[in-house]
């Protein structure tokens, strides 16, 4: 869910006036810190900007990225305070990235990989469609406080050795054994669903035993202060409850963004 968030963090680029929209279509870009180039086979933002092709050139800045703009529209956008999938990457890959923003959020996304020193993020076959909550005046809450309301966020394939190795971790504990081989473990099929903030999340789990992880519960948004708080009811692998035990693991990861107090979660995204 962690990473469900960031890549809605990753919108505030364009965090502008509530008639804002902005359509790109089959953008692809390659970066190696702190310099990447990209192009998109068209650009449009708002209605007044004509449509067509454009280059995409991102620079980062200490923990902000610039984005210049050419092509279809000439402009720059700044990202300010980046979340660290971004600012940690040494290496960040983007292909056939499709992003649509108007009554609705419609994104998809054929494959991304961010590399730091201490992890590899893969993410294939991205959907994402959430409502738009228009009364918000910046762009960012507008995104945010209408996927609360409703999200449909699927992931074909999602690997993260950081991930990957806490829940192999939670396993063990919950267990008393490692019932997968260490650094044979595959995720798949990720699905979140919410509805009204209400939530449910799956995902396929493939190694020497296979199996479904579970969860649900709730979450909310506060724009004052710019939290996303997530009460986690339930979490399952099969028939066993390991709730207890992904929090645990979660405290471990605490920091300024991250803060645990079960049964709750809470984000910092601004």
């Amino acid at each position: 869910m962690k990473n469900v968030i960031l890549g809605i963090a990753l919108l505030t680029t364009f965090n502008q006036v509530q008639a804002f929209t902005i359509n790109v279509t089959d953008f692809n870009f390659n970066y190696k810190n702190p310099h990447g180039e990209g192009s998109a086979s068209s650009f449009s933002r708002s209605s007044k900007t004509k449509q067509g092709g454009a280059q995409v050139i991102i620079d980062r800045l200490d923990r902000d990225f610039r984005f210049s703009v050419s092509g279809a529209e000439t402009q720059e956008f700044e990202l300010k305070n980046a979340p660290s999938l971004m600012t940690d990457a040494e290496t960040m890959s983007v292909g056939g990235f499709n992003l649509n923003i108007s009554e609705h959020i419609d994104l998809s996304l054929h494959s991304a990989r961010f590399t730091s020193k201490d992890d590899v993020l893969k993410l294939d076959g991205v959907a994402l469609n959430c409502l738009r909550q228009a009364e918000s005046k910046e762009i960012m809450d507008q995104l945010i406080l209408g996927c609360i309301q409703k999200i449909n966020f699927k992931v074909s394939k999602y690997s993260s050795q950081q991930v990957l190795n806490s829940f192999q971790t939670i396993l063990e504990e919950a267990v008393g054994e490692n019932p997968f081989e260490k650094n044979n473990l595959s995720v798949s099929s990720v699905a979140l669903k919410a509805n009204a903030g209400k939530y449910e999340l799956s995902a396929d789990v493939k190694a020497q035993v296979s199996g479904k992880v579970t969860s649900k519960g709730n979450f909310s948004y506060d724009p004052t202060n710019g939290i996303i708080a997530i009460k986690i009811s339930e979490v399952k692998v099969a028939f066993l409850n390991i709730t207890s035990k992904v929090f645990d693991e979660l405290k471990k990861n605490e920091s300024e963004k991250l803060r645990v107090k079960e049964p709750f979660v809470y984000l910092s995204i601004k």
